[in-house]
């Protein structure tokens, strides 16, 4: 009791502990509880100090603290009866209630009408931000277009300068035909034919190169008809050392050059007579870089690419390769000219010179074998070419074994002979029947058919692939052997377009054209031989 009479209010609890410690313990907790919640609101509006209606943030934490002190005050009078104390602290805590409630009449108003505000602001944000993305969007479609119009336009380019470099070989040898046939023609009219065959081997030499740069082009395009298989690359390099030697010339006593082969290794998947048709071209390009002397090397390693290795080069797959390297410490190249050196007819040589063409053919036969090729250069250091070429899963053939026995100069098997172009194909039925044999000739595919079906049996099948009338030579082939599985099959083809011959079947083999008669010949006597 104390001075005013008061007894504390645990005597009213008749001083049970379990009472008594259930009250202090609720008090206690509320009393925590409530004061956390009012610091935290006190530093959320110290934090956001533009935050609107602080005030009232600020009145309903002074108000949820005062009723944590009311809560302690019950658990101090249940020991000690200062109820007077008790009391004030209540009447704070009424005055605090009072004017947040106060405080929330006032501001609900003001507050609603924010909150349509902000709806209203969001609203008119989100109408900024679509017209801005829409913006956007026309300014990347815009952007596309104008990158589309500069590929159209980079590829135009590309193939004016194809078309003009075709155009410019193509007339030069052209000339040189017409001039070669004229005059020949004049000297057999003249009564003197002897003095022709130095004209007709002009012409002779003019298509053979014309072949060549066909061939090229269809090796940039990769449309050359390829016989891959497994093949030791440096077997190969040795086997051809000889001839880089000798392509190199008076240059060599100035060349250091060098082979730093890996002693076998892997096999790599290609045609080997391209294979080493691109590694005569990229010497002849180290060659020329070296006019004042230098080292050439070429080297083999495997290696391992994975997909980060092999970012930019569309279509070349992760696994093993080897490493081609043909390296010049040269006069090399600057970037602009690097990064065009696969351009067909694009050279860094004199007139005359270059076609242009070897690095654009590398390129083809690369991409075409499954592989890719890189080149790296230095204005005065050098130039580093890198072939990588797929390592072979297959056995590695033997040469000596597969090389065919010398063909026979006669025969006298049947033969279907299908070509749609009449002037070559009599040319060919004609020297074919002056070695003895049988020669059907037929235009088209389903005119070959109905012969094949209407005739007695044939021996060999000779066709073009790019043949009209809806049955090319591939198709044609397929759709006989259905019914004679054994028929040998000699595919003469000057450009296969979009037709596989990349895996032929077992008594199948392709001739490219242009082609030498007695190539013909001995073409069909080893398909012939090979039947048995």
């Amino acid at each position: 009791m104390n001075a005013y009479g008061f007894m504390p209010h645990g005597f009213c609890f008749e001083w049970r502990p379990d009472v008594l410690w259930l009250h202090v313990v609720s008090d206690f907790t509320i009393a925590l509880s409530y004061f956390g919640i009012s610091l935290l609101l006190l530093y959320f509006v110290f934090m956001r100090r533009n935050l609107p209606f602080q005030l009232l943030f600020i009145l309903f934490s002074a108000f949820i603290i005062l009723c944590g002190t009311t809560h302690l005050f019950s658990i101090w009078v249940l020991w000690h009866p200062n109820y007077y104390i008790e009391g004030y602290d209540k009447a704070l805590t009424a005055i605090a209630s009072l004017a947040t409630f106060v405080t929330v009449i006032f501001v609900l108003p003001r507050a609603l009408r924010t909150a349509l505000s902000l709806e209203a602001l969001v609203a008119l944000r989100g109408k900024e931000l679509a017209a801005t993305n829409a913006e956007l969007r026309a300014q990347i479609a815009a952007r596309e277009t104008v990158e589309s119009t500069l590929r159209q336009s980079q590829k135009m380019e590309a193939i004016g300068q194809l078309t003009g470099g075709i155009a410019h070989d193509f007339n030069n040898m052209l000339q040189a035909i017409n001039g070669g046939v004229e005059m020949a023609q004049r000297r057999i009219a003249q009564g003197r034919p002897e003095d022709a065959a130095r004209h007709t081997d002009t012409v002779r030499q003019t298509v053979e190169r014309a072949a060549a740069l066909t061939s090229r082009l269809l090796a940039f395009a990769r449309r050359q008809p390829m016989q891959p298989r497994a093949v030791r690359l440096d077997e190969l390099i040795v086997s051809i050392e000889d001839l880089l030697r000798r392509t190199l010339g008076s240059a060599i006593a100035a060349i250091n050059f060098d082979l730093r082969l890996n002693d076998g290794g892997w096999p790599v998947l290609c045609d080997p007579n391209q294979l080493e048709s691109a590694v005569l071209n990229l010497t002849i390009n180290a060659r020329d870089a070296l006019a004042d002397g230098g080292s050439l090397t070429i080297s083999t390693t495997p290696r391992h690419l994975d997909a980060a290795d092999l970012a930019g080069h569309e279509g070349a797959l992760p696994g093993d390769y080897v490493d081609l390297v043909i390296s010049d410490t040269g006069i090399g190249m600057d970037e602009a000219t690097r990064l065009r050196v696969f351009e067909p007819f694009f050279t860094t040589k004199p007139t005359g010179k270059g076609t242009g063409l070897g690095l654009s053919q590398v390129y083809g036969f690369a991409r075409q074998s499954g592989g890719l090729v890189t080149v790296a250069s230095r204005p005065g250091v050098g130039t580093d070419v890198h072939l990588f070429l797929r390592r072979a899963e297959l056995p590695v053939a033997d040469a000596a074994a597969a090389q065919p026995a010398a063909p026979a100069a006669t025969g006298s098997a049947r033969l279907l002979l299908v070509e749609d172009q009449a002037a070559g194909r009599g040319i060919a039925a004609e020297y074919l029947r002056e070695h003895g044999y049988e020669v059907v000739e037929a235009e088209d595919g389903p005119t070959a058919l109905s012969l094949y079906r209407g005739s007695p049996a044939f021996d060999l099948l000779i066709t073009d692939v790019g043949l009209p009338n809806g049955i090319n030579g591939r198709q044609l082939a397929d759709i006989i052997r259905e019914t004679s599985p054994e028929l040998p099959v000699l595919f003469i083809t000057g450009y296969a377009g979009t037709t596989s011959l990349d895996q032929l079947d077992t008594g199948m083999r392709i001739l490219k054209k242009p082609f030498a008669l007695p190539v013909l010949t001995a073409q069909v006597e080893a398909a012939l031989r090979a039947r048995g």
